[in-house]
């Protein structure tokens, strides 16, 4: 599925989009079994599909852009962190600063993390993904590599404003067969400067989760941004750095496009904060309250995933299967009491098969309902197999039962 934040009607909502222009309202905190309304809203703007918790970032992670920058394969992933403020939104401008003029490019894969992860195990690594989206990694590269102006550290020229635009969409890890597998392709003004696969990462997504998490705790929103292919304004000669008025789109199959365009940072300095990046007062509930306005609730996503969710209510459906399973038994059981004390054995077998049958079925649709929460909460899951398992057993059971009425009789 692919999810989408937008801006409709001075509010700010999470959606499935459908016809171009709009899309159903998803309800709840997406990490939190979300539920696709039927309410169908106009997008008057897209903003990035989630506010990280957290931005990290992997480099040297694609063997050619290794090769490009004259480098040796890192023997661990390298990690670095891009701020909160660079967090920019599909089709707003990316401001070049006016302390820099070596602004490049980089197409790369972003993973979510979509549960708690700690000391991750590789062959586990996918369950704690949510989903994938196209991040920009936008870097000046004088910040980020003389020594004189970043104190030999990345993150001043990887952390200016606006300089890690996301988006569209959300993928979710369920429509993704393999993230390691992807064509990954960045436009510069219409011309192909980047054109690689996933498949050339050094350390691939199940790694990525798994190093990390062995040395932080991810959570909830967190984001990985997975390097870089080659193809760099840095590495080509002459160095092609972004100006004023260039078209910028990255492209990351089944995802889409994300595409920037590129102003001075001088235009800008006297014009307000978009709203998403205006402080606010964090949200109580998303998935209890109505969405806020703009002004008062764009950042609460990001505040929410720092929060533990919040407990929901199992369900009609999982409290039916739950009444289902552990009444299922007795009911069955006093039906063939009631057939073998009376003697009616046409009727017992017919209706003990009956319910059988419905059991069966009814347990089928849960294992359906099962699979598509399993990244949802924990607690809903298991009470849905719960009741799901009681009711196959009882069914299972009322066939075996229903056979004694034919040898009977």
């Amino acid at each position: 599925m692919k999810i989408i934040r937008f801006q409709s009607g001075g509010r700010v909502y999470w959606g499935q989009p459908t016809s171009a222009g709009t899309a159903l309202r998803i309800e709840g905190n997406i990490f939190d079994s979300p539920r696709v309304t039927a309410e169908i809203l106009p997008i008057n703007r897209l903003l990035s599909p989630l506010v990280p918790v957290d931005i990290l970032c992997i480099g040297l992670n694609y063997r050619d852009h290794v090769a490009e920058t004259q480098s040796q394969l890192p023997p661990n992933p390298m990690l670095f962190i891009k701020s909160s403020n660079t967090l920019n939104d599909p089709g707003a401008d990316i401001q070049i600063p006016r302390l820099s003029s070596q602004v490049d490019y980089e197409g790369e894969l972003a993973v979510i993390i979509g549960k708690t992860a700690k000391n991750v195990p590789r062959s586990r690594a996918l369950e704690y993904v949510f989903g994938y989206t196209i991040a920009n990694d936008v870097s000046a590269r004088d910040w980020q590599k003389d020594k004189a102006l970043n104190g030999g550290q990345f993150a001043r020229g990887k952390s200016f404003d606006g300089f890690c635009p996301l988006g569209p969409c959300i993928l979710t890890a369920d429509d993704v067969l393999d993230p390691n597998k992807l064509t990954i392709k960045t436009f510069l003004n219409g011309q192909t400067v980047q054109n690689s696969s996933t498949a050339e990462m050094v350390f691939d997504v199940p790694a990525l989760v798994e190093s990390v998490s062995s040395t932080m705790t991810l959570r909830p929103g967190s984001i990985i941004l997975t390097g870089t292919p080659s193809g760099v304004g840095m590495g080509r000669t002459p160095p092609l750095w972004l100006k004023a008025g260039d078209r910028i789109v990255v492209e990351i199959e089944s995802i889409g496009r994300l595409e920037n365009s590129l102003v001075d940072e001088m235009e800008h300095q006297d014009q307000p904060q978009p709203p998403q990046y205006q402080s606010a007062e964090p949200a109580k509930s998303l998935a209890s309250e109505p969405p806020a306005p703009v002004e008062a609730v764009a950042a609460a996503p990001s505040v929410l995933e720092y929060q533990p969710a919040p407990k929901r209510p199992l369900g009609r459906w999982i409290v039916f299967m739950l009444w289902l399973g552990v009444l299922g038994l007795p009911v069955v059981a006093t039906t063939v009491w009631l057939a073998m004390r009376y003697n009616y054995l046409t009727v017992g077998f017919y209706t003990v098969e009956t319910m059988a049958v419905a059991g069966l079925g009814t347990a089928v649709v849960s294992l359906v309902e099962i699979d598509r929460n399993r990244q949802g909460s924990r607690r809903r899951r298991n009470a849905l197999i719960l009741g799901a398992s009681l009711t196959f057993i009882w069914s299972v059971v009322a066939v075996l039962l229903g056979l004694t009425f034919i040898v009977r009789k």
